[in-house]
């Protein structure tokens, strides 16, 4: 595998949010590791990024309709 991470996105707490997956070379998969959460300046026009926010829980992205595995 070349990619060691793979994104899907979604949304949490009116945010951009994305399911993480890091890949497991040694079995040819990508396995959860858990949802960041991209919380948005409001008052700026540009709405930059103001945090970024990992929740290290696998089974978390079960939660949002994610499986706990993805092919490699």
């Amino acid at each position: 595998m070349q990619k060691k991470w793979r994104l899907s996105p979604t949304a949490a707490n009116a945010q951009p949010a994305f399911a993480l997956y890091r890949a497991d070379e040694s079995q040819g998969f990508y396995r959860a590791f858990g949802i960041q959460v991209v919380t948005l300046d409001g008052s700026a026009p540009a709405r930059p990024i103001a945090a970024v926010t990992i929740f290290n829980i696998p089974s978390l992205v079960t939660s949002f309709g994610f499986p706990l595995q993805l092919p490699g």
